[in-house]
């Protein structure tokens, strides 16, 4: 395996001087192509601060992260962009499904950001893979839970990314379903997609290969 995400004494921070609080701190964290890593922590650890740092989505504080050795602050917003839109997929514990779109259109939309205009058939496709294939043409209300998430994975693998990034995926669903949505990303780690997990549950922690456990925004 190689290494696709690497941190380097990352930290994050909050407010400046003495009401400074600290999120992450000097996090060293190295990741394996083709791994699948648990992440686990109490609610304000830093976990979700951290996924988001590793995805792109926030800078941080102090520190560099490297991905597939590249270092990322050397990076401009609209390349950091173009690398989270070909090589990131994100799974949320709140879905982030558009209302006024349907499944598909949802799964197809970052094909569209991407420039793929011919995204129906890849839409389709991924619909069939998490099983969903009857409803492409439903809205999100209208869809259960476990849909919805269902939905977020497909969008997740709209581009083919190397990286699946999922914060509390089962949070906001009963336990059948949250492993139903579980053996879905273990098939995608089976076919060689890299996963995080980001978790308060151990028994959705115990899916992954490896666990990290945080506590007041460092590794235990």
């Amino acid at each position: 395996m190689t290494e696709l995400v690497r941190l380097h004494q990352v930290f994050k921070w909050a407010g400046e001087g003495g009401s400074r609080t600290n999120i992450l701190n000097g996090i060293d964290f190295s990741l394996e192509s083709g791994e699948f890593l648990g992440i686990m922590g109490a609610s304000g650890s830093g976990k979700s601060t951290l996924l988001n740092v590793i995805g792109l989505l926030d800078q941080p504080s102090a520190g560099r992260v490297f991905i597939r050795g590249t270092d990322a602050s050397a990076m401009s917003d609209d390349q950091l962009a173009e690398l989270r839109a070909r090589s990131i997929g994100f799974i949320f514990q709140s879905f982030n499904l558009l209302s006024y779109l349907t499944a598909q259109e949802n799964v197809e939309l970052p094909l569209s950001y991407a420039g793929h205009f011919d995204s129906a058939p890849r839409g389709r496709d991924l619909l069939q893979k998490v099983g969903l294939s009857q409803r492409s043409g439903a809205y999100p209300t209208t869809l259960s839970g476990g849909e919805r998430q269902r939905v977020a994975i497909a969008r997740a693998l709209a581009n083919r990314p190397d990286l699946i990034l999922a914060d509390e995926p089962t949070g906001a669903l009963d336990s059948k379903t949250g492993g139903q949505i579980m053996n879905l990303l273990g098939d995608l780690h089976r076919d060689g997609v890299t996963v995080v997990v980001v978790t308060h549950d151990e028994s959705v922690a115990r899916r992954a290969q490896r666990i990290l456990h945080m506590k007041d925004g460092r590794f235990e």
